[in-house]
């Protein structure tokens, strides 16, 4: 995130808070279902219902982002909006039905409840690359501060979430995604200009135009550490969630999920804000080492009924909060610096990390099934994967700078020629405009300066020519042209007329 790109605007706060209120019921929906929004229903079932529901949801969150990823020509475009917007709806419907059934007093079959929050993968997944393409216009205050309030505020929907209860949860949870999907169906159709330039007139002017796959892939130069090192701390994140769903979650755990949660978001305003894109992803990456020492080397020993293992279980969903919103911010940013698509690169990030955080949670069955692999020993298992996952990153960071910095000085110079070549161009226009519209020499001086945009006094210094003089040229200018004023003249200067 380089401030050599960035629009030098200031976060508008009407923006930030239009963004945050739609966006926190996305984060109210991921982390309802990360921390386990109706626990008291599936502890009524079998044990490992809620877990499983969690593998589900994430492995279907990561095959979304995948898709995404993949896009040919790097945005979502009208059929895959309308498909993602369905694919809302339809996880809408599904949480409406669960809902009534346990607002009746019936059960909700296993299986039912799993394809449930498959679905609702899907859908949480769909609403997040739906706004990716309209954050990805703010400046960068506006992007760090939007997505930070707005993980706040989810933490604070999911925690009165919670205490809602089975039927009421899955009302609000439906609830909360249709509020998303409508937050940024409006922004896109609204005319609202998120960079604070003039309005703009269609959604379909609000996605960028798009960059095909392959330049995505040339220019962002993913290495396979990139995908690695996102699993493994995908991981540890699914262990950490899986813990808390397998303790005895009364209100001092919920508060303390939400707690932490926002904690979590705030320090990555703080980080991100004070870092002005001068630090790379693999330091962000290794900022965590730490924490996870600090919470998975007491876990390792601890009696997983105490309170200090669930603090400890807490800290890491704290850093979950932390990595996504550092993440988003820095694949986004990254994403424009390089000339890449902003869906190609959050799709690939959060790919690995919800694919590593389903297989996090698949561990987490393993103490149950086989009855003799603890809870400790599997936190010894994340531990020992922090310590790889140290010594990958010590091994390969050099390596991924200086690929990094290549790949920055190539599209560098890429842009270069191209601000070349439109140079080019555009003198090669002006001149066959000025021989067609047999201009006098002292009229073709005055008519490449209109075409640039200047006006009358600048013009009268940079020739040293009276205004009336300049106004005498301007008027047989625009007479020969056949134009009637400034916006006309630079339509026919770039091909528009």
């Amino acid at each position: 995130m380089s401030n050599s790109v960035e629009p030098g605007k200031q976060a508008n706060q009407l923006h930030i808070a239009a963004i945050s209120s739609g966006l926190g019921f996305f984060w109210c929906c991921l982390f309802s279902e990360l921390t386990g929004f109706s626990a008291q229903g599936e502890e009524a079932l079998v044990w490992w219902n809620p877990i499983a529901c969690r593998i589900a949801f994430f492995a279907c969150f990561a095959l979304f982002a995948c898709f995404i990823a993949h896009l040919p020509f790097g945005a979502m475009g009208k059929r895959v909006r309308k498909n993602a917007i369905a694919l809302v709806v339809a996880s809408v419907a599904a949480f409406v039905a669960t809902g009534v059934v346990e607002a009746a007093g019936a059960a909700i079959p296993v299986g039912i409840g799993i394809a449930r929050d498959a679905l609702g993968g899907l859908g949480a997944a769909c609403l997040l690359f739906l706004w990716i393409p309209l954050i990805a216009r703010t400046s960068r205050e506006t992007l760090i501060a939007s997505l930070s309030l707005s993980a706040v505020l989810g933490s604070g929907f999911s925690l009165g979430l919670k205490m809602m209860g089975d039927p009421a949860a899955c009302f609000f949870l439906a609830a909360s995604a249709l509020a998303c999907l409508g937050f940024a169906q409006l922004l896109s159709s609204s005319g609202i200009d998120l960079e604070g330039n003039a309005g703009i007139s269609s959604a379909h002017q609000t996605e960028a135009k798009g960059i095909p796959l392959a330049q995505s892939k040339k220019n962002a130069q993913l290495s396979w550490a990139f995908g690695i090192v996102n699993v493994i701390y995908g991981i540890v994140f699914g262990v950490g969630a899986g813990n808390l769903l397998q303790v005895n979650q009364g209100p001092a755990v919920t508060c303390g999920c939400a707690l932490l949660l926002a904690i979590g978001a705030s320090a990555a305003h703080l980080f991100a804000h004070r870092s002005q894109g001068r630090v790379q992803q693999s330091t962000v990456l290794r900022m965590l080492f730490p924490v996870f020492v600090v919470a998975l080397v007491p876990m390792s020993f601890l009696n997983s009924e105490g309170a200090l293992f669930v603090i400890c279980n807490l800290l890491i969903l704290g850093s979950f909060t932390f990595l996504a919103l550092v993440s988003i911010a820095f694949e986004i940013k990254g994403a424009n610096e390089r000339s890449a698509s902003p869906l190609f690169f959050v799709g690939m990030s959060q790919m690995t990390l919800a694919g590593g955080m389903s297989l996090g949670f698949a561990l987490d069955l393993i103490p149950g099934v086989t009855g003799v692999f603890s809870l400790n020993v599997l936190s010894a298992v994340a531990l020992a994967l922090v310590i790889v996952l140290a010594i990958l990153i010590t091994l390969t960071q050099s390596r991924m700078v200086d690929a990094q910095a290549e790949v920055d000085a190539a599209v560098a110079q890429a842009r270069a020629i191209a601000e070349q070549a439109e140079q080019g161009r555009w003198k090669t226009r002006c001149a066959e405009i000025a021989s067609d519209s047999k201009l006098s020499a002292r009229e073709t001086e005055v008519f490449l300066l209109l075409a640039k945009g200047r006006g009358t006094e600048h013009i009268q210094n940079k020739l040293g020519i009276s205004s009336h003089t300049v106004k005498t040229h301007t008027y047989n200018v625009y007479k020969k042209l056949g134009v009637k004023n400034r916006e006309e003249l630079l339509d026919l200067v770039e091909g528009e007329k």
